[in-house]
């Protein structure tokens, strides 16, 4: 193509078959110049490059080369973590024997008809701690609960709520391999100590996946000190051919040449060929499934911005390196390789930290479940705490046996030369056998002589029993203690007491177990955050449990095991205590809440909805407030109602005799309407003082409340007194008829009250004694009447005295705050004076409460 270099701008165009022209942009071609002068044009494209995956295959991108010399550097490293924890190994596998659970037992003598018995020491620990830690740690209703640092707002409670629900379903329904592959490791925790659980996410599967591995199949350097702080941490994990190829086509393994399985298996551990013998297999050395060993190593290693791919610490031996054109690079970052061990190839190659993490957090997947900690990365089991002794007791227990077989089935010598040759007896029990004596022998004693052996040793027994013992202490399976100590009767404090003894080594473990699956939900928390979508997040109903933005921010859910609560038996002594308590001091505790809390820890499914709906108090309007009172509903008042509109309507419901007086209504209605008569009343005084002293005060009195200052907070005090007492005045002339009511209120609900406790009277006798009542009733209201108007007039006459006493004391006020340099003092002596002179105020008395104008 020839450039007119004097045009300034160059149009191309390219004719389909119909004729149509479509122009270019200069601005979209790239152009390269060639070494003849010429140049090279690129037209541009609308399509933009995707950016690569942040978690994409490095092993893809990297010579093959590099790989090479990696993997060889990082197996070699591998094998030398197996050799140094070879010893380990055999021990868990000499535990695995000494369960008996594989027939393989040592102790005891060998001959024909000796005892195989093992003593059940190792094996009732380990069940009854298997079953025991699995109901804590995995709940039928799910392992996860709420728990908001900070203050607990609406929006912060749904959210964390949403994740419990949909983590939970998680790991109830989505992961059905969770709750197994958690048995088995809790099964052999307490044989070999620490055991690994790897939670990961699988994208063809589209869900988090879990998966068991014991002691003998992770390997870390043998100077960690600790598990998760180790440079390298290393997974042998096993899978078929099938297994292998899926994961070569989906892309997560690199593209390889030769991918056909090894010929035959590699050679077992001790721990594995032990396993084998507990289950009853016996593997062939053929690989007929395909089987392949693949390394996952979580490690630090330079693969990026570097000449030269090697782990960390891995420096190259040259004397021209530079540690501080070093020190500019990324250096030692965490990444996770996958190795096949048959081709000595790098499948796999991903960095291990999050894309916006800054600080490049290693992100584990590996969790450890330690079970007594020890030196090292690794915790120790029983089997280094106590397989001496369960020998000791599988070769008691064996020698009591075979001690009592040989005493029930004697041993004989023969005289040689007896002449008994040849002769084969078979004594059967009941029948007389016939044998040939010898030469001159006359008594069968004579020629045949049993071996006397000593019989089962008393002493032997309580050795037994002794090492029995000091094994059972080390993680107590029984609760004997509570059983030899007390009953039923026994009081809280001495029974959580003995509980505490008795499982003082399996209450620590607990707690570690509880911070093992904190760290499992929280790798669980990151998966979510990190590869599921809104429309995964839905349980098979289709509902959609919770958002992908809840996983955002920090971890607000932890195991639902108290790391303090070890026991039901623990459980329930507590809740005994919380009960005493309640019922001795029932002011005190909110009763629906104990019982509440009760009934969760029976873990009865749904129990609290036993419980009868708790009645929630809505705002209503008059009319539906008596409504409510009428049918024994709770009602209540609220500040911002019109406490006057309220109480007049209220007073004509509860005057009237065909309605609140009535007999089918008054015994339930008159005692909650003289309650809410109260409210209403309160919160009118209330509100009047608050609205008068702000009123003269120009600002808020709630926003002066707030002033932490002596001098205001006297003001305020006197000023809140002057108000008081105008609004006690108003209130006078207000409420006037209402103690007439309440006292006719009072008698009915007395008179109903004593009704109910007495037998049915004749009609007649019902109407003197309703007209009586009236009568009586007249007589009270008109002496209530003159008692009224007399306290009306007592009260007009010291409110005039008082309203001389309030101006002199208003004068004292403003002359004092001539010299207050506090604007809200100065303030709050103006509204008092105000309110004393009766000026600028916005009270409103009206016209009285008369429910019978």
């Amino acid at each position: 193509m020839a450039l007119d270099e004097e045009d300034d701008e160059v149009a191309t165009a390219d004719s389909d078959e119909d004729g149509d022209v479509e122009k270019y942009d200069p601005e979209d071609w790239g152009f390269e110049d060639t070494d003849d002068g010429g140049a090279i044009i690129k037209f541009g494209s609308d399509e933009e490059e995707e950016e690569p995956d942040f978690f994409e295959n490095l092993a893809e991108t990297i010579p093959e080369s590099e790989l090479s010399s990696l993997a060889t550097d990082l197996i070699e490293f591998i094998e030398g973590d197996i050799e140094s924890r070879k010893p380990r190994d055999e021990k868990y596998a000499e535990g695995i024997k000494r369960t008996g659970l594989g027939d393989e037992a040592p102790g005891g003598e060998a001959f024909d008809g000796a005892s195989q018995a093992v003593h059940p020491m190792l094996s009732k620990a380990t069940v009854y701690y298997q079953s025991h830690t699995i109901n804590e740690l995995m709940p039928p209703r799910g392992p996860v609960r709420d728990e908001i640092l900070g203050t607990p707002t609406p929006a912060r409670v749904l959210k964390a709520s949403r994740k419990v629900r949909h983590m939970n379903w998680q790991f109830l329904i989505q992961m059905p391999e969770f709750r197994p592959q958690l048995e088995k490791l809790l099964s052999q925790q307490p044989l070999g100590g620490s055991m690994y659980l790897r939670l990961v996410y699988d994208s063809t599967k589209k869900r988090p996946v879990p998966m068991f591995f014991s002691i003998d199949d992770v390997f870390i350097p043998q100077g960690a000190s600790d598990f998760y702080s180790a440079e390298r941490r290393t997974v042998q994990m096993h899978i078929t051919q099938n297994e292998f190829e899926r994961r070569v086509r989906s892309g997560y393994y690199k593209k390889v040449q030769n991918i056909s399985p090894p010929v035959q298996l590699d050679d077992e551990s001790s721990a594995q060929k032990a396993t084998d013998k507990v289950q009853g297999l016996d593997r062939s050395a053929i690989n007929k499934d395909g089987d392949r060993k693949i390394y996952i190593v979580e490690c630090l290693a330079e693969l990026e911005d570097t000449d030269r791919v090697r782990l960390a610490g891995d420096r190259p031996h040259d004397a021209n390196w530079d540690p501080d054109e070093e020190a500019e690079k990324m250096g030692p970052m965490p990444y996770l390789i996958e190795i096949d061990v048959h081709s000595h190839e790098i499948m796999s190659i991903v960095r291990n930290w999050e894309e916006e993490d800054e600080l490049h957090e290693n992100m584990c997947w590996i969790i450890d479940f330690p079970f007594i900690p020890w030196d090292g990365a690794q915790s120790v089991g029983l089997v280094h705490l106590a397989g001496s002794l369960a020998g000791a007791g599988t070769g008691a227990l064996r020698a009591l046996l075979d001690s009592a077989l040989v005493n029930n089935m004697p041993t004989a010598i023969k005289l040689k030369g007896s002449g008994m040759a040849g002769q084969s007896i078979q004594l059967n029990i009941g029948q007389l056998t016939e044998i040939e004596g010898g030469v001159g022998a006359k008594d069968i004693r004579e020629v045949i002589m049993p071996l006397p052996f000593n019989p089962p040793s008393a002493m032997l027994f309580q050795l037994l029993g002794w090492c029995t013992e000091q094994g059972e202490e080390l993680v107590r399976t029984t609760f004997e203690n509570l059983a030899q100590n007390g009953g039923s009767n026994t009081p809280v404090g001495t029974t959580l007491a003995l509980i505490e003894q008795g499982l003082t080594v399996l209450s620590a473990i607990h707690m570690r177990l509880h911070g093992a699956m904190n760290r499992v939900i929280g790798v669980l928390h990151r998966i979510n955050r990190l590869y599921i979508t809104d429309d995964e997040i839905e349980d098979d109903t289709g509902e959609r449990l919770a958002l992908h933005s809840d996983y955002e921010g920090p971890v607000d859910v932890v195991p639902v095991s108290d790391p303090q609560v070890f026991s039901d038996v623990q459980r329930f002594a507590q809740l005994q205590i919380v009960q005493q308590r309640a019922d001795l001091h029932p002011e005190l505790y909110d009763a629906r809440k104990v019982e509440k809390l009760i009934l969760e820890r029976t873990r009865l499914p749904n129990a609290v909805d036993l419980l009868k709906p708790e009645p929630k108090i809505e705002e209503l309007n008059q009319v539906n407030e008596n409504l409510a009172m009428v049918l024994g509903r709770p009602v209540t008042a609220f500040p911002e109602q019109d406490h006057l509109a309220h109480i007049q309507v209220l007073l004509d419901f509860m005057t009237s005799p065909v309605l609140g007086q009535l007999p089918i209504i008054a015994p339930t209605f008159m005692p909650a309407a003289l309650t809410h008569l109260k409210e209403h009343i309160a919160y009118w005084y209330v509100t009047h003082v608050h609205e008068l002293t702000s009123a003269a005060a120009g600002q808020d009195m709630g926003d002066i409340a707030k002033i932490k200052n002596k001098e205001v907070s006297q003001e305020m005090d006197r000023t809140l007194a002057a108000a008081s007492k105008r609004v006690v005045q108003g209130a006078a002339k207000v409420f006037q008829q209402i103690p007439q009511i309440v006292q006719q209120a009072l008698q009915l609900v007395h008179q109903f009250t004593q009704g109910n406790s007495q037998i049915p009277m004749d009609p007649n006798m019902q109407a003197k004694i309703a007209s009586d009542e009236r009568v009586k009733t007249q007589q009270i209201q008109s002496k209530s009447q003159d008692t009224q108007q007399t306290n009306q007039a007592r009260l007009q006459q010291t409110s005039m005295q008082q309203q001389g006493e309030d101006q002199r004391t208003a004068a004292e006020i403003q002359a004092k705050e001539q010299i207050n340099s506090e604007d809200n003092a100065t303030a709050l002596d103006i509204a008092a004076a105000k309110i004393e002179t009766g000026h600028s105020t916005n009270l409103e008395t009206g016209t009285g409460i008369n429910p019978n104008p």
